[in-house]
């Protein structure tokens, strides 16, 4: 085998093998934000005319952005 045929044969399992991988990262992308939960409003609820809708938080900062510090006098 020759040099030059022996580096078209490393190129060409180098783009099958990231080629692979690609496949495999997308569908496992595909995977994971299907699995996540849809918080979007749905369409009967969109459509109610009597009702109040409610957005609560609960606690909306990391536990060391603005941690409450005690104040001593």
């Amino acid at each position: 085998m020759t040099k030059t045929m022996r580096k078209w044969l490393l190129g060409i399992m180098i783009v099958v093998f990231i080629g692979l991988i690609a496949v495999n990262v997308r569908k496992s992308t595909k995977f994971e934000l299907g699995s996540r939960e849809n918080y979007a409003l749905t369409s009967r609820d969109a459509t109610v005319k009597n009702g109040i809708m409610v957005f609560c938080y609960h606690r909306i900062l990391n536990n060391n952005d603005m941690m409450v510090k005690s104040v001593e006098p």
